[in-house]
């Protein structure tokens, strides 16, 4: 079934998924700044492709990273579900470990699509499980 979004809805989608996926793999540093920060946007001349612009803190490195935006038939919980798990690879690729982890346990939690997105831990989803942007509140 086609999901008819506009492109405001796509952008606003795109945007916020960001956010809410940053807020979770980010660390707070004891000045209060966030260790990564993002920009996202849809191009303008490419209505079909997202870039994301992440800035880890502290040593300002910057990765740009161009992706898919969200496809006619994806539901917006599969859509935030799978900018999470690109967006968790490159704090991966560029950190050196991944995040957000596992409270308990020593893996990182995996992004899910069902009702909502979500951070479930990979091997017993009842141990822990939270919204996607929500995981600090956990």
């Amino acid at each position: 079934m086609a999901l008819n979004r506009s492109s405001t809805e796509t952008a606003e989608l795109v945007v916020g998924t960001a956010k809410k996926v940053i807020a979770d793999l980010s660390e707070v540093t004891e000045e209060g700044i966030p260790s990564l920060k993002v920009y996202a946007e849809l191009m303008a001349d490419h209505p079909d492709l997202a870039l994301y612009e992440v800035t880890f803190y502290p040593e300002r490195w910057e990765s740009v990273v161009g992706r898919d935006a969200p496809g006619a038939a994806e539901s917006d919980p599969e859509f935030v579900a799978r900018a999470a798990e690109e967006l968790q690879q490159l704090v991966r690729e560029h950190r050196g470990f991944a995040a957000p982890r596992c409270p308990g346990h020593d893996h990182p939690v995996t992004p899910v699509a069902a009702e909502s997105a979500r951070w479930t831990c990979p091997e017993d989803p009842a141990h822990f499980s939270a919204e996607i942007g929500e995981y600090h509140q956990r």
